[in-house]
Protein backbone atom coordinates (compact mmCIF):
# COMPACT_ATOMS: atom_id res chain seq x y z
CA UNK A 1 0.00 0.00 0.00
CA UNK A 2 1.40 3.45 -0.34
CA UNK A 3 -0.19 6.84 0.08
CA UNK A 4 1.03 10.89 -1.05
CA UNK A 5 1.58 13.91 0.31
CA UNK A 6 1.05 17.52 -1.05
CA UNK A 7 0.41 20.75 0.93
CA UNK A 8 -3.23 19.94 1.37
CA UNK A 9 -2.55 16.61 3.26
CA UNK A 10 -1.78 12.76 3.24
CA UNK A 11 -3.99 10.87 1.04
CA UNK A 12 -6.13 7.71 1.66
CA UNK A 13 -4.04 4.84 1.61
CA UNK A 14 -4.00 2.75 -2.10
CA UNK A 15 -5.63 -0.96 -2.25
CA UNK A 16 -2.99 -3.55 -0.97
CA UNK A 17 -1.25 -5.46 -4.17
CA UNK A 18 1.38 -8.42 -3.97
CA UNK A 19 4.16 -8.19 -6.12
CA UNK A 20 6.47 -11.61 -6.99
CA UNK A 21 9.89 -10.62 -8.25
CA UNK A 22 10.74 -14.13 -10.21
CA UNK A 23 13.03 -14.79 -13.39
CA UNK A 24 12.36 -16.71 -16.19
CA UNK A 25 12.76 -20.30 -14.80
CA UNK A 26 16.23 -22.23 -15.92
CA UNK A 27 15.16 -24.81 -19.01
CA UNK A 28 14.86 -28.84 -17.69
CA UNK A 29 17.07 -31.40 -18.52
CA UNK A 30 16.38 -33.40 -21.79
CA UNK A 31 13.77 -35.91 -21.37
CA UNK A 32 14.65 -39.43 -20.91
CA UNK A 33 13.16 -42.22 -23.36
CA UNK A 34 11.54 -45.32 -21.48
CA UNK A 35 9.39 -46.99 -24.00
CA UNK A 36 7.82 -47.51 -26.62
CA UNK A 37 4.94 -49.01 -29.33
CA UNK A 38 3.91 -48.23 -32.29
CA UNK A 39 1.38 -45.43 -31.42
CA UNK A 40 3.06 -44.63 -27.51
CA UNK A 41 6.17 -43.44 -26.41
CA UNK A 42 6.57 -43.35 -22.40
CA UNK A 43 9.18 -40.21 -21.45
CA UNK A 44 10.85 -39.42 -17.91
CA UNK A 45 11.17 -36.06 -17.14
CA UNK A 46 12.76 -34.32 -14.29
CA UNK A 47 12.63 -30.72 -13.12
CA UNK A 48 14.43 -27.43 -13.49
CA UNK A 49 17.23 -27.21 -11.60
CA UNK A 50 16.77 -23.45 -11.17
CA UNK A 51 12.92 -22.51 -11.30
CA UNK A 52 13.37 -18.74 -11.20
CA UNK A 53 11.62 -18.13 -7.86
CA UNK A 54 8.43 -18.93 -8.65
CA UNK A 55 6.73 -22.56 -8.22
CA UNK A 56 6.52 -24.20 -12.07
CA UNK A 57 3.24 -25.15 -12.36
CA UNK A 58 3.29 -26.43 -15.52
CA UNK A 59 5.29 -27.76 -18.56
CA UNK A 60 4.49 -27.43 -22.55
CA UNK A 61 6.01 -30.69 -24.10
CA UNK A 62 6.96 -29.77 -27.95
CA UNK A 63 7.83 -32.02 -30.67
CA UNK A 64 9.19 -31.80 -34.07
CA UNK A 65 10.22 -34.03 -37.40
CA UNK A 66 12.51 -31.17 -38.76
CA UNK A 67 14.39 -29.76 -35.77
CA UNK A 68 13.08 -26.26 -36.64
CA UNK A 69 9.46 -26.72 -36.01
CA UNK A 70 8.18 -27.30 -33.10
CA UNK A 71 3.96 -28.56 -32.52
CA UNK A 72 2.31 -28.74 -28.71
CA UNK A 73 2.49 -32.51 -27.77
CA UNK A 74 0.53 -31.48 -24.89
CA UNK A 75 0.59 -29.06 -21.36
CA UNK A 76 1.09 -30.82 -18.26
CA UNK A 77 0.90 -29.90 -14.37
CA UNK A 78 3.90 -30.27 -12.54
CA UNK A 79 5.41 -32.69 -11.17
CA UNK A 80 6.08 -33.96 -14.01
CA UNK A 81 7.78 -37.19 -13.71
CA UNK A 82 6.81 -39.77 -16.20
CA UNK A 83 4.07 -39.17 -18.96
CA UNK A 84 2.86 -41.83 -22.26
CA UNK A 85 2.03 -39.57 -25.21
CA UNK A 86 -0.54 -41.42 -26.93
CA UNK A 87 -1.33 -39.27 -29.89
CA UNK A 88 1.79 -39.24 -31.95
CA UNK A 89 1.83 -38.42 -35.45
CA UNK A 90 1.64 -40.96 -38.03
CA UNK A 91 5.28 -41.03 -39.39
CA UNK A 92 7.17 -40.77 -36.05
CA UNK A 93 10.82 -42.01 -36.15
CA UNK A 94 13.53 -42.74 -32.92
CA UNK A 95 15.96 -39.99 -33.15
Amino acid sequence: MYRVRNQIGWSEYSPMTYILAANVPEKPPQPVYEESTSSSIKLSFSPSSDNGGSIITDYDLEMSTDGNTFTSAGTFPAPLETHTLTTLADGLVAG
